[in-house]
């Protein structure tokens, strides 16, 4: 055999056991994320917080049980029947070093789902006739201009894209509402994210830190994914530019108008938005996988690799009407009982303003094609197509890195929420076998206690 055809197969047997070496680190990896137990030698039992229900037992062991099996710490769950909180419970660990158990009220970051607030703040200021659902969004934002990252990427054939889309000009408050502005993330990508997020700090903001205008004037730079109007795209650039529309037709911030006119009229007042770097009193902390890496700060500040949880992939303050709120299960059972006008409180929004919220603008088969198949999104919310007049089912879930979050409300007049301070491999599974459970738990439990702890757990 010649010297080099030896000397290539020795490379050969050399990279094949490379190769398995890696696949079996990965494998561990993967099976750390999902199955690698919470409990550890020398801490306390993993602890359930709040007053137990009869009958639900057999149900919070399996709930118990599927936390620690995907290594989640904490999580919250909380349950109405027909607007009164008959159930309301804290899993596990708020903070594991301090081995702080998770209480019923503990705070949590909801991400997406404060989209849903931002969606009943809009249509509030359209009541007030502050704002108008077919208006033009960059009407009131006239003063951001474009900011390229890169000038060569913006070119086609020649011609800059700079602020040259004129489509954006046929961008209205509804189609935001609705996600279909034409902005769409599986084609051009996500710039709440790292690395676009990053470069959009130092580029376009002058902290050089990651912020709402600095992310909308990049994304004037960029030309549109489609024609406003025509196609559902789900992503978080809609919902960012709702924040600044909310701040300046209502001309407050944007975190002032919910907590003014959305949340404290239903009697919500632990809700605030959420900070990157600093902990609120009473919220939990939040974890990524076992063996998951760190990445450069999005913060200029901060000279060491981060979790991507703590600023090393996204910035609660770049994007705080998509994803920014924290919240307990309770303060999310509280709003979406009084949207569904399930309490006796004034509604916030008028009959029609709540089934125009709830309605599918273009048909299910759109939604088929897109990021979530078996999802349709209205305004703020996914819902039921199946729904009927006065019988409908709504829901909003959120994830980030170290955290997901789920409310529901459901036509037969039950709701829930569960919030989680880790985002484990394969979470939309998790996800969905978490509510699998509570549904089954619910609809097994024969008898629910009289007593609203709406009255009891502010």
């Amino acid at each position: 055999m010649p010297a080099d055809a030896s000397e290539v197969n020795r490379l050969r047997r050399i990279r094949s056991r490379l190769v398995r070496v890696f696949l079996l680190i990965s494998v561990v990896v993967v099976s750390a994320c999902r199955l690698e137990p919470v409990a550890a030698e020398g801490r306390q039992a993993y602890p359930i917080t709040g007053k137990s229900v009869v009958g639900l037992e057999k149900f919070e062991q399996k709930f118990s049980a599927l936390l620690q099996s995907n290594a989640i710490p904490g999580a919250s769950l909380a349950i109405a029947k027909n607007g009164k909180l008959v159930y309301a419970r804290g899993f596990g660990w708020a903070n594991l070093e301090t081995q702080e158990a998770v209480q019923p009220n503990s705070l949590f970051r909801i991400a997406s789902i404060s989209k849903s607030l931002t969606a009943v703040a809009t249509l509030l200021l359209c009541q007030q006739q502050k704002l108008h659902l077919d208006q033009n969004a960059f009407d009131l934002l006239s003063g951001l201009t474009p900011c390229c990252l890169d000038q060569r990427e913006h070119r086609a054939g020649g011609a800059a894209w700079v602020g040259e889309d004129s489509r954006i000009s046929n961008i209205t408050i509804r189609h935001l509402l609705n996600m279909t502005s034409g902005w769409q993330r599986l084609r051009s990508g996500d710039p709440i994210f790292s690395p676009t997020i990053g470069a959009i700090a130092r580029r376009c903001s002058v902290t050089m830190r990651p912020d709402p205008k600095s992310i909308i004037r990049y994304v004037l730079s960029k030309p549109l994914d489609a024609y406003p109007g025509k196609d559902y795209a789900y992503g978080n650039i809609d919902y960012l530019v709702l924040g600044e529309v909310i701040r300046k037709a209502s001309n407050q911030s944007y975190e002032e108008y919910v907590r003014n006119s959305v949340l404290k009229p239903l009697g919500i007042t632990r809700m605030k938005l959420g900070k990157t770097l600093l902990t609120a009193e009473h919220e939990v902390r939040y974890y990524g996988c076992p063996g998951e890496e760190t990445f450069e700060s999005l913060y200029p500040n901060i000279g060491r690799r981060v979790r991507a949880e703590y600023g090393g992939m996204f910035a609660l303050e770049s994007a705080p009407a998509s994803i920014g709120w924290i919240a307990s299960s309770i303060d999310l059972l509280k709003f979406i009982t009084a949207l569904s006008g399930e309490r006796s409180i004034d509604s916030l929004l008028q009959p029609d303003s709540f089934y125009r919220m709830l309605s599918i603008p273009l048909s299910a088969s759109i939604y088929k094609k897109s990021e979530y198949p078996n999802e349709c999104f209205a305004m703020g919310w996914e819902v039921d197509p199946a729904n009927k007049p006065g019988e409908i089912t709504f829901f909003r879930h959120g994830s980030l890195d170290g955290t997901m979050s789920f409310v529901m409300h459901r036509a037969d007049g039950v709701s829930w929420s569960v919030l989680f301070n880790s985002r484990p491999a394969g979470y939309l599974d998790v996800r969905r076998l978490a509510n699998e459970t509570i549904a089954d738990g619910v609809s097994q439990q024969a008898k629910w206690p009289a007593e609203d702890l709406f009255e009891v757990l502010k």
